[in-house]
This record gives structure tokens, sequence and C-alpha cells, in this order.
């Protein structure tokens, strides 16, 4: 070691392969005693009986013990994964059979309006909703009119109906007519 300190402190005045080989030398010594260190603490530690114990504990016991419990927890997560799925298709399912039993031929003259809650829940002074009937009964006021005039009509009666009160919820409202 103390060659390697040597050569450490005396390089610049040293030649290069004096160098080189200076710090190959101290690169043996230094994995020497490390392999010398690891077999102190091997035969200072893991060798005793007990911890030959610890160690077969550790390698026979714990360690299939933890693949064990992986292998239920990954179980559990692709069941658990599985049955959301299974749900999910059952959900879908149903409301596709509901979807596809809305589908209705509109005739000439057929009017579609399409609504958010906040042109039925917008409310009056007395706390009030407008709701679907009042909706209803503007509808059928203004069903002459075109799809604009629906809509300008049924927003003024809404606004109408809340009178002073700011507006909490939008109001959106969608109108089709068929030619």
């Amino acid at each position: 070691m103390a060659i390697f300190c040597a050569v450490l402190v005396l390089r610049p005045w040293l030649p290069g392969w004096l160098v080189a080989l200076g710090y190959l030398y101290g690169i043996v010594v230094i994995l020497n005693l490390a392999f010398h260190l690891a077999c102190y603490l091997k035969n200072r530690f893991f060798w005793r009986v007990r911890n030959r114990l610890l160690g077969s504990f550790v390698f026979i016991g714990l360690i299939p013990l933890l693949v064990i419990l992986g292998v239920v927890f990954l179980s559990a997560y692709l069941l658990l994964g599985q049955l959301a799925v299974t749900y999910m298709s059952a959900a879908l399912s149903r409301i596709e059979g509901e979807v596809s039993g809305i589908n209705v031929e509109l005739l000439p003259g057929a009017i579609l309006v399409i609504f958010t809650d906040g042109v039925t829940e917008a409310v009056n002074g007395a706390d009030e909703e407008f709701g679907e009937e009042r909706l209803l009964l503007a509808l059928r006021e203004c069903c002459m009119r075109s799809p604009e005039g629906i809509y300008s009509y049924v927003v003024e009666r809404v606004r109408q109906w809340q009178g002073e009160l700011k507006q909490h919820d939008d109001i959106t409202l969608i109108v089709g007519k068929v030619e």
C-alpha cells in the first residue's frame, strides 16, 4: 500500500509507465484487501450456528413466503380486473339495449329538443324550479317557429322565470326541426 501512496504523491516526477504500474499495483492491493475483509466478515458473522439458522430461515422460509404473497397479490389483481371487465361489459350491454330502443323515426314537422338540467332546474325568487312541465308548455306555445325562434323563446321564458336572480347553472338547449 505504501508503494501505491508513493506513486500518487510522486506522480508528476515519475515516468508514465511507472505511474501506470503503480496504479495497477494499487488496484491489486485494494482488491486483495476487499477479498480478505469479505472472508473475515463471512467467518465472523455468517457461518456461526445461529447465523446459519437465520440464513436457512431467510432462504427456506421467508423467500418462498414472499413468492407466495406475490402470487396471491397478482391473482387478486387479475381477478379484480376480470370482475371489473365483466361488470363494465354487462353495464355497456344494458346501456346499448336502452339506446338501441330509442331509435325513432321523426316525421316532417317533428321537433327534437335536447337540453341540460340548467333549463329545468332554473329557479325563481320563490326557489321554485322551471321544471319539465313549463318547458313543455313553452315548446307547445312556440312549436310553429323556426328552430332558432324556438330556442330564443324558451331561453327568454327561462330568463323571465328567473327574474333578477343570478343564473346558477348553464342553460344549454339544442333545437332541431324535421323539414
